[in-house]
């Protein structure tokens, strides 16, 4: 009858297991094997109810097979039993089971290749456990017999061994991710740690070359060499120079010296002459050094003595040093 015609998906590419427990895996290329091997001369694989421990009684012949979308092995039925076809047709067996001789089976008609032993419809009601063998569809003598259940069998099923085994992996690839996560925690916080002191430390030393710089502007200052109102700008020229930087220049002697630029200015203002002189002198000193001013005084009026000698150190300083009244002035007050 023309519904019997119809091609039938009995089986794809894939991992299964077994009616008889068997974990197996068929590539492209098996299935490929199976369809090509197929021969109704050497065995014509029958249509069963179940998986009956004998073939008989047929229900109809798979006459050919071919390849399908995404390598479904598809059988041609023919001679199909017609109360067996309204049957299927009415949904009595929902569900079709191939039945292969494994390639090493002695009977296997093409040794080699997985054959196709028989196609079995099985009922509407899918067996309670599906995977497992049901004792009455044993073949006492065709142990290398593979059954499997292409409808209720597509994904393979795990042995409580292998599930176990998947449960312990999963554990440890998150015991794996806590611990990582702890790991991470754990160098953040020795990173955190290593910055504050790196930045302590840096401050302490910035702390420490301002304190000897500004000790080293006072000692100019004593000696004569620096103003006091150039201590400030001296003190921020010596800061910014890098420490680590170097400038080459020639000596006395014509050879090439590298040194530090900040020494280089340092050596520079060390070796400057006095520029004031706050030594104590008396007053025979005073007077060899210059002579006091005169002033003739309007009538009515004095001349105020601190104030003149103060005008006189004013202008010994200014001359012994060769400067301004101004800039004598302002060391003078300091």
């Amino acid at each position: 009858m023309a519904a019997a015609k119809k091609l039938l998906e009995i089986f794809r590419p894939g991992t299964f297991v077994s009616v008889e427990g068997q974990r197996i895996s068929f590539s492209d290329a098996d299935v490929a094997a199976t369809v090509a091997a197929y021969d109704v001369a050497k065995h014509k694989a029958p249509l069963v109810i179940g998986h009956p421990k004998i073939d008989d009684p047929a229900y109809g012949h798979a006459v050919s097979l071919s390849l399908g979308r995404n390598n479904v092995v598809l059988a041609e039925p023919a001679n199909v039993d017609p109360a067996f076809a309204d049957a299927v047709n009415n949904e009595r067996y929902d569900s079709i089971s191939a039945s292969f001789w494994s390639p090493t089976n002695p009977r296997n008609p093409v040794p080699g290749v997985w054959y196709v032993r028989h196609i079995g419809f099985l009922g509407a009601v899918p067996p309670a456990v599906p995977g497992l063998k049901q004792p009455s569809f044993a073949d006492a003598d065709d142990t290398d017999l593979i059954t499997i259940n292409f409808a209720n069998s597509q994904e393979p099923t795990m042995t409580p061994e292998e599930k176990a085994a998947l449960a312990a992996q999963q554990q440890k690839l998150k015991d794996d991710q806590a611990s990582f996560a702890d790991q991470q925690a754990a160098a953040k916080k020795r990173d955190d740690e290593l910055a504050a002191r790196e930045k302590a430390l840096a401050a302490k030393e910035a702390k420490a070359r301002e304190d000897e710089i500004n000790s080293f502007a006072e000692g100019l200052i004593k000696s004569g060499k620096l103003l006091p109102v150039e201590k400030t700008g001296m003190v921020a020229l010596l800061g910014a120079l890098p420490a680590d930087q170097e400038v080459s220049f020639a000596d006395g002697d014509g050879k090439t010296v590298s040194q530090a630029s900040a020494d280089v200015l340092r050596n520079f203002l060390s070796n400057l002459p006095p520029r004031v002189d706050f030594a104590e002198h008396s007053a025979a000193e005073h007077e060899e050094q210059h002579s006091d001013a005169s002033f003739a005084a309007p009538n009515g009026y004095t001349v105020d003595a601190k104030q003149l000698e103060l005008h006189n150190k004013i202008t010994a300083h200014a001359e012994k040093h060769n400067i301004s009244y101004a800039q004598a002035a302002a060391v003078v007050r300091a």
